[in-house]
C-alpha cells in the first residue's frame, strides 16, 4: 500500500524531483545510461528529459507546454488526470557507480523497480508542497514498464553463445519479452579475448528474429564488450612451477628467471592444475613445457624458458670437491679433485684421493653427486 499524493503540477520551469531512498532516476545519454538521485525534469522533443535533453528511461511523452502534468510519489506521471507513464528507478551497490559531471555511470547492470518498493524509495518534489491526497491510503495499480534494453559496459558469459539476457537488463513487458532475452547474438569470444557489442548490431539481430524494435528503448554504451568468464593463470605461477620442475627433474639447484615475458592465461573455471610435460636443460638455462589442466582436461599449454638469475659458479681442474657416492639409497662422501672445468648443474669427472675416477653432476661449487 502506498499513498498516492499528487506532488506538483508541471510548470514552465520544470519539475524538481528527488528520490527519497536508494533508487536513482535513469536517463539515456546517447547510447549510454546515466543516473542521478535529484533532477529537474522538463520536456524535450515531447518527452520528459533532463535540462541537457537526456530522456527518461523508459520515455514518457507529455505535451511540450507541460500543462496538466502531475507526478505522484509512486512515480506515476499523468496528463490532465490520464496516466502517461511510470517512472522506473535503478538500484546499485555504491561501489558499482562512477561519478561523471552531474551524473553517475556504471559498467554493471542495475536492478530496476518502482518507487515505493523496498530500498528504491519514493519520489518527492523539492520546493513545493502537496496539493492534497487524491485518495488516502489508495492502492495504486502499477502499469507495465515500457520495454527497455540496457547493455552494461562489460559483460561476462559462461556459454559458447552470447544471449541478450546475459549481457543486458531487460525491463518492461510485451508480447515478445521472452523472445527478446533469448536472442542469440553470436559465438562467445575465446578465453582471454573480448568481443565488442553495439546498439546497431543488437537492433539487426532483433529484427532478424522478427521483433518490433520500435517499441524498445535500447541503451548500449560506446565500447561495450563481452568476455568469456574464466579464471586467470598468472605468468608468475607458470614460471614458479617451471623452476620447480627444473630443480626436481634436472637437479639444477639455483634460482632461475623467465628469459621471455608472456601474458597471463585465461582458462575455464574449475579445478586447476599445472603439469610439467618436459624439462630440457640447454646450456645454463632450460625450457619447460607446461600444461594447464582444468577438471582433468588440458585447457592451455605454454613453454617457459628459464635462465639463471646470477652467473653460474664454475670449478676448474684441480679444485678440491666432496664426492657424494649414492647406491641403493646409501650415501658416502669422500674427498676428491676435479679433472676438468665445469659449471654447476653440468656433468664432470672427478677422482678420489686414491685415484679412482667418477663421473657425476656438479651440484654446487664444492659438491659432486655420483650415482653408482
Amino acid at each position: 500500500m502506498i499513498a498516492a499524493f499528487i506532488l506538483t503540477a508541471y510548470a514552465g520551469g520544470g519539475i524538481h524531483l528527488r528520490v527519497d531512498g536508494e533508487g536513482l532516476f535513469r536517463f539515456a545519454r546517447g547510447t549510454q545510461a546515466v543516473y542521478c538521485s535529484e533532477i529537474t525534469l522538463s520536456t524535450s522533443s515531447g518527452v520528459l528529459s533532463t535540462p541537457e535533453g537526456y530522456p527518461l528511461l523508459p520515455q514518457i511523452r507529455v505535451p511540450a507546454s507541460g500543462k496538466g502534468v502531475t507526478v505522484q510519489m509512486d512515480g506515476t506521471v499523468s496528463v490532465l488526470g490520464k496516466p502517461a507513464g511510470h517512472i522506473v528507478l535503478a538500484l546499485f551497490g555504491q561501489t558499482q557507480l562512477q561519478k561523471v559531471a552531474n551524473y553517475y555511470t556504471s559498467a554493471s547492470r542495475s536492478s530496476i523497480g518502482y518507487p515505493g518498493d523496498g530500498l528504491f524509495g519514493v519520489i518527492k518534489v523539492i520546493g513545493a508542497g502537496s496539493s492534497g491526497p487524491t485518495s488516502p491510503a489508495l492502492h495504486v495499480s502499477k502499469p507495465s514498464i515500457s520495454p527497455t534494453i540496457e547493455v552494461g559496459l562489460r559483460a561476462e558469459v559462461t556459454g559458447d553463445h552470447i544471449y541478450l539476457k546475459d549481457i543486458a537488463q531487460i525491463g518492461g513487458t510485451g508480447p515478445d519479452s521472452a523472445e527478446v532475452g533469448d536472442t542469440d547474438l553470436g559465438v562467445a569470444p575465446l578465453y582471454g579475448s573480448q568481443r565488442g557489442i553495439t546498439r546497431s548490431y543488437i537492433l539487426a539481430k532483433l529484427r532478424s528474429e522478427g521483433i518490433n524494435t520500435d517499441r524498445y528503448e535500447i541503451v548500449c554504451p560506446t565500447g561495450a564488450i563481452v568476455v568469456r568468464k574464466g579464471q586467470t593463470v598468472t605468468a608468475e605461477s607458470l614460471i614458479q612451477a617451471a623452476a620447480k620442475a627444473v630443480k626436481d627433474q634436472l637437479g639444477v639447484d639455483f634460482e632461475m628467471r623467465s628469459e621471455r615475458t608472456f601474458p597471463d592465461l585465461t582458462v575455464p573455471t574449475g579445478d586447476l592444475q599445472l603439469n610439467t610435460l618436459q624439462a630440457i636443460q640447454s646450456g645454463d638455462g632450460a625450457s619447460v613445457s607446461m600444461e594447464v589442466d582444468v577438471d582433468g582436461k588440458a585447457a592451455a599449454r605454454r613453454t617457459v624458458y628459464l635462465v639463471p638469475t646470477v652467473p653460474i659458479p664454475m670449478v676448474r681442474a684441480g679444485d678440491p670437491v666432496k664426492i657424494r657416492l649414492i647406491k641403493n639409497g646409501a650415501t658416502v662422501e669422500i674427498a676428491g679433485r676435479c679433472r676438468s672445468t665445469a659449471k654447476v648443474g653440468t656433468s664432470i669427472t672427478v677422482e678420489s684421493e686414491t685415484g679412482a675416477a667418477f663421473t657425476g653432476i656438479l651440484r654446487t661449487a664444492s659438491l659432486v653427486e655420483v650415482k653408482l
